[in-house]
Formats: structure tokens, sequence, C-alpha cells
């Protein structure tokens, strides 16, 4: 399990003991990647087993995930976020799901925590509305990046798609492209536990869509990014 670790270190010991109260007998690793300065280290001192690996400050998520999964030795590696909290019986969820023969991806859905404002409400929609229980097992389009796993041989077979870090979308457009499965498991639940202000959500969302759009025109020539930029206009109808 690779948590990165970027909000709070109060999240981060949250989902540390939501992890050493797993039920059943599931063997985890746990590698908490942070950002250095910030407190995470002393955190993960509430699961004393986890492995700790500390970047510079300013990494990106991405980036964070891909440095603990060149430190896991798991088959499978399952990435969550500091804010994630896991149900008890998540990890036997998520492996119960690799029993079939052709899964090599396994996601769960992302709940909210209880007691949470107006606003916390809407991030979570925004961000994992789509991805609220109930939900069906079986294939999906796609995993949220709060709670997703992959088995060890499908990522090593990803090395260019991982370039810039681990980040779901790219990952999942890349698996559609090879024909490879994507599939759900109901009760390997998780639960969103941060709170936020205004500011933060705005800015959020902001560098959430800058980003991506920064990947898409990646190598486009001026002209290309520039219809881009005018077609932008249709966004509000399109939406």
């Amino acid at each position: 399990v690779v948590i990165a670790a970027w909000n709070d270190p109060e999240l981060l010991r949250t989902c540390l003991r939501s992890l050493a109260g797993q039920r059943g007998r599931v063997p985890m690793e746990v590698i908490v990647a942070c950002a250095a300065g910030r407190g995470f280290e002393a955190a993960s001192a509430e699961l004393p087993s986890a492995t700790v690996v500390t970047l510079p400050a300013d990494a990106t998520v991405p980036v964070l995930r891909a440095a603990g999964l060149a430190r896991a030795s798991g088959d499978i590696v399952a990435f969550l976020e500091d804010h994630a909290m896991a149900a008890p019986t998540w990890a036997d969820a998520l492996i119960g799901a690799y029993g079939a023969a052709d899964v090599r991806a396994v996601g769960g859905p992302v709940d909210q925590a209880p007691n949470m404002s107006t606003l916390d409400w809407g991030a979570y929609l925004f961000d994992y509305g789509r991805f609220m229980p109930p939900m069906a097992a079986g294939p999906t389009w796609e995993l949220s990046g709060l709670n997703m796993s992959f088995s060890r041989d499908l990522l090593g077979a990803l090395g260019e798609t991982l370039r810039d870090g681990v980040i779901e979308g790219p990952l999942h457009e890349e698996l559609r492209r090879r024909g490879e499965p994507l599939h759900l498991a109901p009760a390997a639940v998780v639960y969103q536990t941060k709170k936020y202000s205004l500011r933060e959500t705005l800015v959020s969302v902001y560098y959430l869509g800058r980003g991506y759009a920064g990947r898409r025109v990646r190598g486009t020539a001026r002209i290309g990014r520039l219809a881009r930029m005018s077609g932008t206009v249709l966004l509000p109808a399109v939406l």
C-alpha cells in the first residue's frame, strides 16, 4: 500500500490507523511517500512497520506515488492518499477481486466521512461523486486515484506511461488502449476525510484542470494550442 502524504499529518494518522485495523490476514507492506518538512515522518509512527520515503516539499501526488512504487515489493500495489480512511474490509475485498484470471487492476468506491460541511460535500462530489457507493461489482470505466490497485506485472509494462509519475487519467487511458479491463470491488471502500476551505477548493480545481490540459497538448504545435484555447468558450455549453 503506497500512501501519498501531502495534506496534513493528522489525516495521515487516521489513514494509518485504518490500515492497522484491517480485518483478515492479508499481508500488507505500507509505504508512506511524503513531502519533507511537514511532519509526516513523525505521523508515520502511528504504524511503526511503515516505510517512509521523503521527497522535496514541492513533490506532486503522482511523483509521491511513483517514489512509493519504486520501494514497494508486493505482487499487488494499492494507492491511497493521506485523506483516505480504509474500511475494515478494504484489503480483503481488494485481494478477493484478484481471484479471477483476467483481473489485474482493481479499485473501490469512495464514500464521504461523517460530519462534513456543505463545502466539503461540494468538493467531494466534484472529485469523487462518480465513485460514490453503492457501486456494482465488475468491469468499470475508471478507478479513483484515492482508491486503486494494480498487479506488479501490469505496472511493470507501463514504463513510459508512468514517466511523469502515477497519474490515474493517462494510466487508465493506456489500459483501455491495450484492452486491459478495470474492475470494481464494492466492499473495498475508503472514506474521504479532508475538510476544505473555499480558496483551497478553487485552487485545487484550477491546478488539476491546468495539469490535465498541459498533458493533453504536450508536443502540440502552437496553432493547435491556440485552437484548443479558443474552443474553451464552448465548455459551458458542453458541460
